[in-house]
């Protein structure tokens, strides 16, 4: 996300997200996922990221930082 590879960033998330999905990693690649999407203004996808990380982890710190980019 760093350098800009926002199609990178989002694939690796998802790969995250569909193979590890027992993992404490995911919520953390969800808020990769919907930052990414969103700066690529792919909107519908970065809600769709944000909906999952609200309803599976409604207290995690990232939801904040994904809606101030959102308002953006």
């Amino acid at each position: 996300m760093r350098r800009g590879a926002f199609v990178a960033a989002a694939n690796r998330a998802r790969y995250v997200v569909e193979k590890y999905a027992r993992t404490p990693s995911i919520p953390d690649a969800l808020v990769i996922m919907a930052k990414a999407y969103k700066v690529m203004e792919l909107t519908e996808l970065s809600e769709d990221a944000v909906r999952v990380l609200e309803l599976n982890y409604p207290n995690h710190p990232g939801i904040y930082e994904v809606r101030e980019v959102i308002l953006q």
